[in-house]
Order: C-alpha cells, then structure tokens, then sequence
C-alpha cells in the first residue's frame, strides 16, 4: 500500500469502522511504507559525505591548521558570548 492509497483509504472508504481504523493504526502502516520505499537516513548521510565531503577533503588538508585555529577561535568566542 503505497502513501496516496493510505490517505485516500482513510478519506474515501465506505465503511467507518474501517476508516477508524486506518486512523488508528495510521503510524504503524506509515512506518511500513517509509521502511518499503524509503531509503534510510544513515545510507543518505553516507552517500552524501562519499559525493560532496571526501572529494573536497583532500583541498583542505593543507590549511589543516589554519582551519582548526579558526574553529578553535570560533568555539572560544561562542562561549564567552554564551557566558554573558
């Protein structure tokens, strides 16, 4: 059962008791149909570091640390800001 059947199930079915109980157990059939379609989040955050981070890595090696300096500048002045 695909997404637009649940709703239109829900919304469009005859008997009320049915359409109750798609309502009621409309969390359980919705994790269903992500877990059958859905691509999970950890695969997506693999793919996305594999496509856009680990080609750009190897520009920021050099300025290693320079970049580190700077976050370390960063989260310094972002504390003593949080501390006022």
């Amino acid at each position: 059962m695909a997404l637009h059947d649940l709703h239109s199930s829900m919304r469009t079915h005859g008997v009320t008791r049915i359409r109750q109980l798609y309502a009621e157990q409309y969390h359980i059939r919705l994790e269903a149909i992500l877990r059958e379609s859905g691509e999970d989040v950890t695969s997506q955050v693999l793919k996305a570091f594999d496509r856009t981070i680990r080609p750009s890595v190897k520009d920021y090696l050099p300025k290693r640390e320079e970049l580190i300096k700077a976050a370390l500048s960063l989260f310094l002045e972002g504390m003593k800001a949080l501390n006022k």
